[in-house]
């Protein structure tokens, strides 16, 4: 006879009838579904043996509205067979033959241990899935672990999820990071810590720092949107690229939120047809994680420091520790007068955006805006040898998160611009903000630059700097 299937659609188990009287009350041992053999009501709607899953939560890496590119990605549907072996509860079962009393004996004995371990497993399955209050939890997780020294608490996904130490190289330590088989996926668990809590930009490129070392084809800007994380606001970031150890193309999320002069992040990744058959296990994990209340938080509200030279007219004001000076001036530019580095500093060491610079140039008196222009763009700072410079004016709202300082408020005009050379990568795109001050026996330039895709980190810090450009008193 055809072997029967569990009523539940999600449910793999197959099971002989002939097993089992007709009639009997049956609990599926896989997945705890109670159901009489023979004609019976249809399933229930929703819930936790429902035949269709509920909407996926917002949270989880399924498609979006306003992701029309990942909506398009294709799914597998069909079901993940598996291997039969001697473990296989269906191995075991042994049909007697016609007639035989001892048959008969045999089958009454085994219907009644099916429906009472089914009985049990149900009962079993549906406590782990309730808490005392009636809330369904999340299923992923082992016992719950600690990390003082990050100031978070999480539990790891339990099952077939091990410790992965080369994914762990690969993402310059973690806390956390592990893999799984079946199905296949990578989940990551980071924490950093820095002088101030990080903004939402810093985030941004510190994620993309990261992902850049082991994914192909990545977009300048990720894909974000606000979310939490342990009922933090933060954001998601999604990407679609090509994981360069696995050599297949992936799907993945990566959940980053700035809290106590720390930088967090998930990153949670899998073959992009294979998402859906593992994207509740990164929810659940998720959902475990938690924060602890950091011992003594620190911030930088109040910070001004003044930078000028013996032979300048001018002070600039940093509002932020990562300014410093960074060495010989004339490395840059002949006229130059001052060098400014500034770098968004981890604690311990870590992928960081990369540094921003700032060059303060003495230029001769009356050298107008159109002539200032026209001596930055020949100057070593810019001019690449028979690769000239592709000038673009920015206009509009600054981009990024205010500094921790608040919003810049430039004393002096600043004009901003991209840079961009031919035939050339995306890393040697710049942004760049000028300020210009005459003081009657010089112009004095101060020019501010950066990676043009980390702008939103950078852009209104060198607005800030570059624009408190003001008179030696």
């Amino acid at each position: 006879m055809t072997p029967a299937k569990c009523p539940n659609p999600s449910c793999p188990f197959l099971f002989d009838p002939t097993q089992v009287p007709p009639g009997a009350v049956i609990a599926c041992p896989r997945c705890g579904l109670r159901f009489t053999l023979g004609p019976s009501a249809p399933p229930p709607a929703y819930g936790p043996f429902a035949p269709t899953a509920p909407p996926p939560p917002a949270n989880d890496l399924g498609t979006l509205e306003d992701r029309p590119n990942l909506d398009d990605m294709p799914t597998e549907e069909r079901p993940r067979t598996r291997r039969r072996d001697e473990t296989d509860p269906r191995a075991r079962l042994q049909r007697p033959r016609a007639g035989s009393g001892v048959g008969k004996t045999i089958v009454l004995s085994v219907g009644a241990v099916l429906l009472i371990c089914g009985a049990l497993a149900g009962v079993l399955y549906w406590k782990s899935l309730t808490r005392r209050d009636g809330e369904q939890r999340a299923t992923s997780g082992g016992k719950e672990v600690l990390q003082t020294n990050y100031n978070i608490a999480y539990r790891p996904p339990a099952g077939n999820w091990t410790a992965d130490d080369k994914l762990k190289q690969d993402f310059d330590g973690p806390i956390l990071a592990m893999s799984s088989q079946d199905p296949v996926g990578w989940t990551v668990l980071d924490a950093k810590s820095m002088a101030y809590t990080p903004l939402d930009a810093e985030l941004h490129d510190m994620v993309r720092a990261v992902l850049s070392r082991n994914f192909g084809d990545l977009k300048d800007r990720l894909d974000e949107e606000p979310a939490t994380l342990g009922g933090v606001p933060g954001k998601r970031y999604l990407f679609e690229s090509f994981f360069k150890r696995g050599n297949e193309d992936v799907k993945g999320e990566v959940y980053a939120v700035g809290y106590q002069n720390k930088a967090y992040f998930v990153y949670s990744f899998a073959p992009e047809k294979k998402v859906d058959d593992i994207a509740q296990t990164f929810i659940d994990f998720r959902s475990h994680i938690r924060f602890t209340a950091a011992a003594k938080p620190t911030d930088q509200a109040g910070y001004k420091k003044d930078f000028r030279t013996q032979k300048g007219q001018y002070v600039l004001t940093a509002t932020e520790k990562l300014w410093r000076e960074a060495g010989d001036p004339s490395t840059q530019d002949l006229a130059a007068d001052l060098w400014l580095s500034g770098k968004i500093t981890i604690v311990g060491g870590g992928i960081r955006p990369d540094p921003a610079d700032v060059v303060v140039m003495v230029l001769p008196a009356n050298t107008n805006k159109a002539g200032v222009e026209a001596y930055l763009w020949k100057s070593v700072l810019f001019d690449r040898v028979d690769n000239p410079p592709q000038v673009k004016g920015i206009t509009g709202e600054y981009e990024g998160t205010d500094p921790p300082a608040g919003p810049p408020d430039p004393k002096t005009p600043v004009s901003r611009y991209e840079i961009r050379y031919e035939n050339a990568g995306s890393d040697s795109r710049k942004f760049v903000a000028v300020s210009m001050l005459d003081t009657g026996k010089n112009v004095i330039v101060a020019v501010g630059t950066s990676v043009l895709k980390q702008r939103k980190s950078w852009e209104k810090r060198l607005v800030q700097i570059v624009g408190s450009l003001a008179p030696l008193k």
